[in-house]
């Protein structure tokens, strides 16, 4: 019997190193596989962790972007509203200067007609030859100026900038006794 124990024990003790060895085997093969899976999953957190932290700089540098962007949006708000102040004052320093002109051409039209108006009283009044020979040079001279100012109204609207064509067909001369009877 003894020789009977010994044999189940030999034997008991052979399934139990190949029980042992097949487990050996077995946790190794799970422990190689749960390495590989281990490493799997670590070259994918680390991939994950760099994406994240590309989007992060992404993010920071569209945030800084955004800032610039917005800055200087607000910027040219302030540029375009001060120009568009600009351009009302210099519409209305332009229709101060137009109304003034206006009045200054006026003015010089009125002139003239009082000019004009007194040209016709002295030539109703100064008939006589002796007084008209005389008065002949003033006539002339006082017939040049007033030339000279009609002359200066349409360019004086041109430079202004006021359209001219009110004045286009002012008379450029007038005729009268006085100057019919010194060319006869």
């Amino acid at each position: 019997m003894k020789i009977k124990e010994a044999n189940d024990f030999q034997s008991k003790l052979r399934r139990m190193e190949y029980d042992r060895e097949s487990t050996e085997l077995r946790l190794t093969r799970e422990l190689r596989d749960k390495e590989d899976s281990l490493a799997l999953v670590q070259q994918k957190t680390k991939a994950l962790q760099e994406e994240i932290a590309e989007r992060e700089r992404n993010d920071e540098q569209n945030k800084k972007r955004s800032q610039r962007l917005e800055t200087e949006l607000e910027t040219m708000k302030k540029m375009l509203k001060q120009n568009q102040q600009e351009v009302i004052t210099l519409q209305n320093d332009r229709e101060l200067k137009i109304a003034s002109y206006q009045n200054t051409i006026e003015q010089l039209q009125e002139s003239i007609r009082q000019k004009m108006l007194i040209d016709d009283n002295w030539q109703a009044k100064d008939t006589s030859s002796s007084s008209l020979q005389n008065s002949t040079a003033d006539y002339i001279l006082y017939k040049t100026k007033y030339h000279n100012e009609v002359t200066k109204i349409p360019s004086l609207g041109a430079e202004w900038g006021i359209i001219s064509s009110p004045y286009k067909d002012f008379p450029r001369k007038i005729p009268c006794k006085l100057e019919q009877q010194t060319q006869e």
